[in-house]
C-alpha cells in the first residue's frame, strides 16, 4: 500500500482517538453501525460520466461518548458509480444530539468532521473526432457535514453533505469536483 494513501487515513482516526481521548467519558453500548444508501455527485460532468445516484455503503464505529452526550464517530463509506467511477472515504465526525437518552419526542443530531476523500474519475472525451478513455485518481481533504435522525435503539437515517476541497482533472476539458450528498440509512450493533 502507497504511503499518499496510510498517512491521510492514519491521521483521520488519530484526530479521532485523540478528541475521545481528551473529551470522552463513555463507552457506547452499541459502537458499530452498518449503513446504505445513495449518493448524489454534486458536478454535473461527473455525473454525466457515471449517473445521477450511486450506491453507498459505511461503516461507523463510535469511539466515545462525551459527558454532555456527545459522540466521536469514526466512518469509511465507499461510493460506486458506473464506468469504475468511484470514491472511499474515511472520516472523523463529532456528533451532537439534539435530545437526552431518555427523551421522548424528536431525536435528532448534526455533526461535522474531517474527511480524507480517494476518489476515481474516468470517462470519455472527443479529441479529433475520436473518444478517448481518460481517468484520475486522487487524494483529497473535505469536511463532511451531517443531520440525521434516531428512529429506535437501533435504526437511523443521514443526510451527509461532503464538502471537498479540490478536483479531479481527468482531461483538460473535464475538471470533477468530487463533493455530494449522502442519504443513508443504518443499523447500530
Amino acid at each position: 500500500m502507497k504511503r499518499w494513501f496510510v498517512l491521510p487515513v492514519l491521521a483521520v482516526f488519530a484526530a479521532s482517538l485523540f478528541g475521545s481521548v481528551v473529551a470522552a467519558q463513555e463507552v457506547p453500548e452499541k459502537p458499530w453501525a452498518l449503513k446504505v444508501g445513495i449518493f448524489r455527485p454534486d458536478d454535473g460532468d461527473w455525473r454525466d460520466v457515471s449517473r445521477s445516484t450511486w450506491f453507498a455503503a459505511g461503516l461507523d464505529y463510535t469511539a466515545q461518548i462525551t459527558p454532555s452526550g456527545a459522540e466521536w464517530v469514526g466512518t469509511l463509506e465507499y461510493l460506486t458509480g458506473k464506468n469504475s467511477n468511484r470514491m472511499w472515504t474515511v472520516q472523523a465526525i463529532y456528533k451532537m444530539r439534539s435530545y437526552a437518552e431518555a427523551e421522548e419526542g424528536s431525536r435528532f443530531y448534526y455533526g461535522v468532521g474531517l474527511g480524507v476523500y480517494f476518489s476515481k474519475v474516468r470517462g470519455e472525451v472527443s479529441e479529433e473526432n475520436t473518444k478517448k478513455v481518460v481517468s484520475d485518481t486522487k487524494t483529497h481533504f473535505g469536511i463532511p457535514l451531517l443531520v440525521g435522525v434516531d428512529f429506535g435503539s437501533n435504526f437511523f437515517g443521514e443526510l451527509k453533505y461532503n464538502l471537498v476541497f479540490s478536483e479531479n482533472n481527468p482531461a483538460p476539458k473535464l475538471d470533477v469536483r468530487v463533493g455530494g450528498f449522502n442519504v443513508m440509512f443504518g443499523y447500530k450493533f
